[in-house]
Protein backbone atom coordinates (compact mmCIF):
# COMPACT_ATOMS: atom_id res chain seq x y z
CA UNK A 1 0.00 0.00 0.00
CA UNK A 2 2.84 2.39 0.83
CA UNK A 3 4.38 1.68 -2.57
CA UNK A 4 1.06 2.37 -4.28
CA UNK A 5 0.93 5.75 -2.54
CA UNK A 6 4.34 6.60 -3.95
CA UNK A 7 4.07 5.34 -7.50
CA UNK A 8 1.39 5.39 -10.16
CA UNK A 9 1.91 2.35 -12.41
CA UNK A 10 2.23 3.09 -16.10
CA UNK A 11 2.83 0.73 -18.99
CA UNK A 12 5.88 2.71 -20.10
CA UNK A 13 6.74 5.50 -17.68
CA UNK A 14 6.90 5.16 -13.90
CA UNK A 15 5.45 8.24 -12.21
CA UNK A 16 5.17 9.52 -8.69
CA UNK A 17 1.64 9.62 -7.32
CA UNK A 18 -0.20 12.94 -7.32
CA UNK A 19 -0.13 12.91 -3.51
CA UNK A 20 3.44 11.65 -3.03
CA UNK A 21 5.40 13.22 -0.17
CA UNK A 22 9.02 14.31 -0.41
CA UNK A 23 10.00 11.51 1.98
CA UNK A 24 8.34 8.94 -0.28
CA UNK A 25 10.07 10.41 -3.32
CA UNK A 26 13.49 10.30 -1.65
CA UNK A 27 12.87 6.73 -0.48
CA UNK A 28 11.98 5.65 -4.02
CA UNK A 29 14.99 7.33 -5.61
CA UNK A 30 17.54 6.04 -3.10
CA UNK A 31 16.33 2.50 -2.41
CA UNK A 32 18.37 -0.46 -3.67
CA UNK A 33 17.74 -1.73 -7.17
CA UNK A 34 16.26 -5.17 -7.77
CA UNK A 35 19.76 -6.59 -8.28
CA UNK A 36 20.81 -5.38 -4.82
CA UNK A 37 23.02 -2.58 -6.16
CA UNK A 38 22.82 1.01 -4.99
CA UNK A 39 20.54 3.25 -7.00
CA UNK A 40 22.02 5.99 -9.16
CA UNK A 41 20.61 8.67 -6.84
CA UNK A 42 22.14 6.96 -3.79
CA UNK A 43 25.53 6.93 -5.52
CA UNK A 44 25.18 10.64 -6.27
CA UNK A 45 24.16 11.34 -2.68
CA UNK A 46 27.21 9.47 -1.38
CA UNK A 47 29.51 11.52 -3.62
CA UNK A 48 27.88 14.83 -2.64
CA UNK A 49 28.37 14.07 1.06
CA UNK A 50 31.92 12.75 0.58
CA UNK A 51 32.97 15.82 -1.41
CA UNK A 52 31.26 18.13 1.12
CA UNK A 53 28.94 19.61 -1.50
CA UNK A 54 26.16 19.02 1.03
CA UNK A 55 26.40 18.69 4.79
CA UNK A 56 23.86 15.90 5.21
CA UNK A 57 21.26 13.75 3.53
CA UNK A 58 18.57 15.99 4.97
CA UNK A 59 19.94 18.90 2.96
CA UNK A 60 19.30 16.94 -0.25
CA UNK A 61 15.82 15.95 0.92
CA UNK A 62 15.09 19.62 1.63
CA UNK A 63 16.18 20.50 -1.91
CA UNK A 64 14.01 17.71 -3.31
CA UNK A 65 11.10 19.36 -1.54
CA UNK A 66 11.55 22.45 -3.74
CA UNK A 67 11.01 20.41 -6.91
CA UNK A 68 7.70 19.65 -8.55
CA UNK A 69 7.59 15.87 -8.25
CA UNK A 70 3.95 14.91 -7.73
CA UNK A 71 2.58 13.20 -10.84
CA UNK A 72 5.90 13.50 -12.67
CA UNK A 73 8.02 10.75 -14.20
CA UNK A 74 10.51 9.25 -11.76
CA UNK A 75 13.27 9.55 -14.37
CA UNK A 76 12.59 13.28 -14.86
CA UNK A 77 12.80 14.04 -11.14
CA UNK A 78 15.97 11.95 -10.84
CA UNK A 79 17.53 13.86 -13.74
CA UNK A 80 16.56 17.23 -12.26
CA UNK A 81 18.20 16.28 -8.96
CA UNK A 82 21.46 15.34 -10.71
CA UNK A 83 21.42 18.40 -12.95
CA UNK A 84 21.10 20.65 -9.90
CA UNK A 85 24.27 19.33 -8.26
CA UNK A 86 26.35 18.66 -11.38
CA UNK A 87 27.66 22.26 -11.68
CA UNK A 88 28.86 22.20 -8.07
CA UNK A 89 30.83 19.01 -8.67
CA UNK A 90 32.28 20.51 -11.85
CA UNK A 91 33.25 23.66 -9.93
CA UNK A 92 35.05 21.44 -7.43
CA UNK A 93 36.99 19.84 -10.27
CA UNK A 94 37.77 23.22 -11.79
CA UNK A 95 39.18 24.43 -8.45
CA UNK A 96 42.06 21.94 -8.71
CA UNK A 97 45.37 23.63 -9.48
CA UNK A 98 46.49 21.68 -12.56
CA UNK A 99 44.92 19.83 -15.48
CA UNK A 100 46.31 16.57 -14.10
CA UNK A 101 44.64 17.14 -10.73
CA UNK A 102 41.40 18.14 -12.44
CA UNK A 103 41.48 14.94 -14.48
CA UNK A 104 42.17 12.80 -11.42
CA UNK A 105 39.34 14.45 -9.48
CA UNK A 106 36.98 13.93 -12.43
CA UNK A 107 37.76 10.23 -12.51
CA UNK A 108 37.43 9.90 -8.75
CA UNK A 109 33.96 11.42 -8.91
CA UNK A 110 32.81 9.81 -12.16
CA UNK A 111 33.83 6.32 -11.14
CA UNK A 112 31.83 6.63 -7.92
CA UNK A 113 28.64 7.24 -9.92
CA UNK A 114 26.34 4.85 -11.76
CA UNK A 115 27.46 3.58 -15.15
CA UNK A 116 25.31 5.94 -17.22
CA UNK A 117 26.32 8.97 -15.15
CA UNK A 118 30.02 8.15 -15.56
CA UNK A 119 29.90 8.90 -19.28
CA UNK A 120 27.65 11.94 -18.88
CA UNK A 121 29.79 13.43 -16.12
CA UNK A 122 33.03 12.75 -18.00
CA UNK A 123 31.59 14.52 -21.04
CA UNK A 124 30.62 17.51 -18.86
CA UNK A 125 34.21 17.65 -17.57
CA UNK A 126 35.53 17.50 -21.15
CA UNK A 127 33.34 20.40 -22.23
CA UNK A 128 34.54 22.44 -19.26
CA UNK A 129 38.20 21.53 -19.72
CA UNK A 130 38.62 21.58 -23.49
CA UNK A 131 35.63 23.00 -25.35
CA UNK A 132 34.60 26.44 -23.96
CA UNK A 133 36.39 27.90 -26.98
CA UNK A 134 36.18 25.07 -29.48
CA UNK A 135 39.14 25.02 -31.85
CA UNK A 136 38.77 23.03 -35.03
CA UNK A 137 41.79 20.65 -35.16
CA UNK A 138 41.90 20.87 -38.95
CA UNK A 139 41.76 24.64 -39.40
CA UNK A 140 43.12 25.73 -36.01
CA UNK A 141 40.35 28.33 -35.85
CA UNK A 142 37.69 28.88 -33.21
CA UNK A 143 34.32 27.56 -34.36
CA UNK A 144 30.77 27.25 -33.00
CA UNK A 145 29.73 24.06 -31.25
CA UNK A 146 26.68 22.50 -29.64
CA UNK A 147 25.97 19.44 -27.51
CA UNK A 148 23.19 16.85 -27.53
CA UNK A 149 21.87 17.79 -30.99
CA UNK A 150 19.54 15.16 -32.43
CA UNK A 151 18.94 13.60 -35.85
CA UNK A 152 15.76 11.54 -35.73
CA UNK A 153 15.35 8.20 -37.46
CA UNK A 154 12.44 9.65 -39.43
CA UNK A 155 14.35 12.74 -40.59
CA UNK A 156 17.33 10.62 -41.62
CA UNK A 157 15.14 8.35 -43.74
CA UNK A 158 12.68 10.84 -45.23
CA UNK A 159 14.91 13.90 -45.72
CA UNK A 160 18.24 12.24 -46.52
CA UNK A 161 17.50 8.64 -47.56
CA UNK A 162 19.64 7.30 -44.69
CA UNK A 163 18.56 4.22 -42.73
CA UNK A 164 20.10 4.47 -39.26
CA UNK A 165 21.24 1.02 -38.15
CA UNK A 166 20.63 1.85 -34.48
CA UNK A 167 16.91 2.28 -35.23
CA UNK A 168 16.75 5.10 -32.72
CA UNK A 169 17.31 8.85 -32.84
CA UNK A 170 20.97 9.83 -32.98
CA UNK A 171 21.90 12.18 -30.14
CA UNK A 172 25.40 13.54 -30.75
CA UNK A 173 27.64 14.31 -27.77
CA UNK A 174 29.02 17.31 -29.64
CA UNK A 175 28.92 18.84 -33.10
CA UNK A 176 31.32 21.64 -33.95
CA UNK A 177 32.24 23.56 -37.08
CA UNK A 178 29.99 25.36 -39.53
CA UNK A 179 27.12 24.95 -41.94
CA UNK A 180 29.70 24.12 -44.61
CA UNK A 181 31.96 21.75 -42.67
CA UNK A 182 31.43 20.26 -39.22
CA UNK A 183 32.63 17.39 -37.04
CA UNK A 184 30.53 14.89 -35.10
CA UNK A 185 32.32 14.07 -31.83
CA UNK A 186 31.35 11.20 -29.53
CA UNK A 187 32.75 10.86 -25.99
CA UNK A 188 33.54 7.39 -24.63
CA UNK A 189 34.41 6.87 -20.95
CA UNK A 190 35.07 3.13 -21.08
CA UNK A 191 37.60 0.65 -19.74
CA UNK A 192 36.91 -2.15 -22.23
CA UNK A 193 36.18 -2.56 -25.91
CA UNK A 194 33.23 -0.73 -27.38
CA UNK A 195 30.09 -2.85 -27.34
CA UNK A 196 28.03 -3.87 -30.36
CA UNK A 197 25.55 -1.00 -29.90
CA UNK A 198 28.39 1.52 -29.69
CA UNK A 199 29.94 0.15 -32.89
CA UNK A 200 26.58 0.42 -34.64
CA UNK A 201 26.35 4.03 -33.45
CA UNK A 202 29.82 4.63 -34.90
CA UNK A 203 28.75 3.11 -38.23
CA UNK A 204 25.73 5.43 -38.35
CA UNK A 205 27.94 8.47 -37.76
CA UNK A 206 30.27 7.37 -40.55
CA UNK A 207 27.26 6.82 -42.83
CA UNK A 208 26.02 10.38 -42.20
CA UNK A 209 29.41 11.90 -43.02
CA UNK A 210 29.94 9.71 -46.10
CA UNK A 211 26.54 10.83 -47.36
CA UNK A 212 27.66 14.47 -47.25
CA UNK A 213 31.07 13.65 -48.74
CA UNK A 214 29.46 11.85 -51.68
CA UNK A 215 27.35 14.93 -52.41
CA UNK A 216 30.47 17.14 -52.28
CA UNK A 217 32.21 14.84 -54.76
CA UNK A 218 29.28 15.10 -57.17
CA UNK A 219 29.38 18.89 -56.96
CA UNK A 220 33.16 18.95 -57.43
CA UNK A 221 32.80 16.69 -60.46
CA UNK A 222 30.24 18.95 -62.07
CA UNK A 223 27.38 16.50 -61.66
CA UNK A 224 23.95 18.03 -61.19
CA UNK A 225 22.17 17.24 -57.95
CA UNK A 226 18.67 15.84 -58.00
CA UNK A 227 15.95 16.89 -55.57
CA UNK A 228 15.93 13.43 -54.01
CA UNK A 229 16.80 12.82 -50.34
CA UNK A 230 19.97 11.04 -51.46
CA UNK A 231 21.26 14.32 -52.89
CA UNK A 232 20.22 16.44 -49.90
CA UNK A 233 23.09 17.18 -47.48
CA UNK A 234 22.54 16.38 -43.81
CA UNK A 235 22.28 19.58 -41.78
CA UNK A 236 22.13 19.28 -37.98
CA UNK A 237 20.45 22.21 -36.26
CA UNK A 238 20.27 23.31 -32.63
CA UNK A 239 19.98 26.65 -30.83
CA UNK A 240 19.93 28.50 -34.13
CA UNK A 241 23.21 26.92 -35.24
CA UNK A 242 23.56 24.78 -38.36
CA UNK A 243 26.21 22.13 -38.93
CA UNK A 244 27.00 20.05 -42.02
CA UNK A 245 29.01 17.02 -40.77
CA UNK A 246 32.03 16.05 -42.85
CA UNK A 247 34.23 14.53 -40.12
CA UNK A 248 33.82 12.02 -37.29
CA UNK A 249 35.89 12.20 -34.09
CA UNK A 250 35.79 9.77 -31.18
CA UNK A 251 37.23 10.74 -27.80
CA UNK A 252 38.46 8.00 -25.44
CA UNK A 253 38.60 9.63 -22.01
CA UNK A 254 40.54 6.95 -20.10
CA UNK A 255 43.89 5.25 -20.78
CA UNK A 256 42.18 1.89 -20.19
CA UNK A 257 39.66 2.63 -22.93
CA UNK A 258 42.39 3.77 -25.30
CA UNK A 259 44.37 0.55 -24.80
CA UNK A 260 41.31 -1.68 -25.10
CA UNK A 261 40.25 -0.09 -28.41
CA UNK A 262 43.73 0.42 -29.88
CA UNK A 263 43.47 -2.28 -32.56
CA UNK A 264 39.97 -1.20 -33.52
CA UNK A 265 41.10 2.41 -33.97
CA UNK A 266 43.99 1.30 -36.19
CA UNK A 267 41.69 -0.86 -38.30
CA UNK A 268 39.15 1.94 -38.78
CA UNK A 269 41.81 4.52 -39.67
CA UNK A 270 43.25 2.13 -42.24
CA UNK A 271 39.93 1.73 -44.05
CA UNK A 272 40.27 3.65 -47.35
CA UNK A 273 36.73 5.03 -46.95
CA UNK A 274 37.54 6.41 -43.47
CA UNK A 275 41.02 7.82 -43.87
CA UNK A 276 39.95 11.36 -44.79
CA UNK A 277 36.97 11.64 -42.45
CA UNK A 278 37.95 9.95 -39.17
CA UNK A 279 40.07 10.93 -36.19
CA UNK A 280 40.40 9.95 -32.54
CA UNK A 281 41.19 11.95 -29.42
CA UNK A 282 42.95 9.96 -26.73
CA UNK A 283 43.51 11.10 -23.14
CA UNK A 284 46.34 9.92 -20.89
CA UNK A 285 46.69 9.60 -17.13
CA UNK A 286 47.70 13.27 -16.84
CA UNK A 287 44.53 14.47 -18.55
CA UNK A 288 46.45 15.41 -21.70
CA UNK A 289 44.81 14.76 -25.05
CA UNK A 290 46.29 13.84 -28.40
CA UNK A 291 44.67 13.80 -31.83
CA UNK A 292 45.17 10.63 -33.86
CA UNK A 293 44.40 10.52 -37.57
CA UNK A 294 45.73 8.94 -40.77
CA UNK A 295 48.98 10.92 -40.46
CA UNK A 296 50.10 9.55 -37.09
CA UNK A 297 48.58 6.08 -36.81
CA UNK A 298 52.00 4.89 -35.66
CA UNK A 299 51.35 6.66 -32.33
CA UNK A 300 48.93 3.81 -31.61
CA UNK A 301 51.73 1.23 -31.74
CA UNK A 302 51.63 -0.59 -28.42
CA UNK A 303 54.97 0.44 -26.94
CA UNK A 304 54.76 4.06 -28.04
CA UNK A 305 51.15 4.33 -26.88
CA UNK A 306 51.82 2.79 -23.44
CA UNK A 307 54.65 5.23 -22.85
CA UNK A 308 52.46 8.22 -23.68
CA UNK A 309 49.46 6.98 -21.70
CA UNK A 310 51.66 6.40 -18.63
CA UNK A 311 49.13 4.61 -16.47
CA UNK A 312 48.81 1.69 -14.11
CA UNK A 313 45.73 -0.48 -14.82
CA UNK A 314 43.13 -0.49 -12.04
CA UNK A 315 40.32 -2.85 -11.14
CA UNK A 316 37.67 -0.19 -11.68
CA UNK A 317 35.07 -0.92 -14.29
CA UNK A 318 34.19 2.06 -16.42
CA UNK A 319 31.82 1.11 -19.21
CA UNK A 320 29.46 4.02 -19.62
CA UNK A 321 28.39 4.83 -23.17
Amino acid sequence: KALQNRITPNAEVEKFADNASVEQVWDRLTREREDGQESSTRKWANVLIREKIVSSEQEMIDFMGTLKFQGRAVSDVRREFKDHYRPELLNLINSQATSELRYQKMRQIAESLDVQSQGDFSESWYQQEFAPSRIDPNSGKQVPNTTQAVLSVEDARINYGIELETKENRRFDEVFGSENSATIREHKHVSGKLGADQITQFDDNIQIVQHNRRIDEKIAGGEPLSKSPQDTPVIIEKDGKKFRPKQVMYTFATPEGVKANRKWMIAELNRPSNRDILSFEIINSKGEKKLINKNNISDLEEQKLSQWLNFTPSNNSINAP
